[in-house]
């Protein structure tokens, strides 16, 4: 069945950025995004997210690597949670590095997604969909993670789901 036309519209407007070093995972991140109906803008950098003129808040979803060269994800994180900024609510985290002290410390006290690498799309993007349907609010006490493959809910105070 055809999607009505005006679901096309509303689907097609979604933006998001994508902020990564890696040109590789930003090209293939961009090619999943536009697959599924999203309007793509890259960063290579936070310090180039930060610097886009539109404002990180006009995009439905900031999709975030937390290390990159210059400011990471975890500094930018922080420089938007020090500043009160609304748009910190439209992030989704990713990271290949769980297992280093900082990414450890960082995902204990993010209260935004955070979904490790290698991921399935299609877990991704369930993510990023679930960030755009609850407006950019998911509770601070829980949290994504991924476990054998899936991403599940936790809350910060239980052992994750088997």
């Amino acid at each position: 069945a055809a999607t009505p036309p005006i679901l096309r519209v509303a689907r097609a407007s979604r933006r998001i950025l994508i902020v990564d070093d890696d040109d590789a995972v930003r090209a293939t991140l961009r090619d999943q995004a536009e697959k599924r109906g999203w309007i793509v803008r890259e960063a290579a950098s936070a310090e180039g997210a930060i610097a886009i003129e539109s404002g990180l808040a006009s995009f439905d979803v900031v999709l975030c690597d937390l290390k990159m060269r210059g400011m990471g994800g975890i500094a930018l994180h922080d420089r938007l949670l020090d500043h009160r900024d609304p748009a910190l609510d439209h992030f989704v985290f990713i990271t290949g590095d769980l297992a280093s002290p900082g990414a450890a410390e960082f995902a204990s006290r993010c209260s935004r997604p955070l979904v490790p690498k290698p991921f399935d799309f299609a877990d991704l993007f369930a993510v990023v969909d679930e960030v755009v349907a609850l407006g950019g609010t998911i509770p601070n006490t829980r949290r994504f993670v991924r476990d054998d493959g899936r991403i599940v809910y936790v809350s910060t105070d239980e052992e994750p789901a088997a």
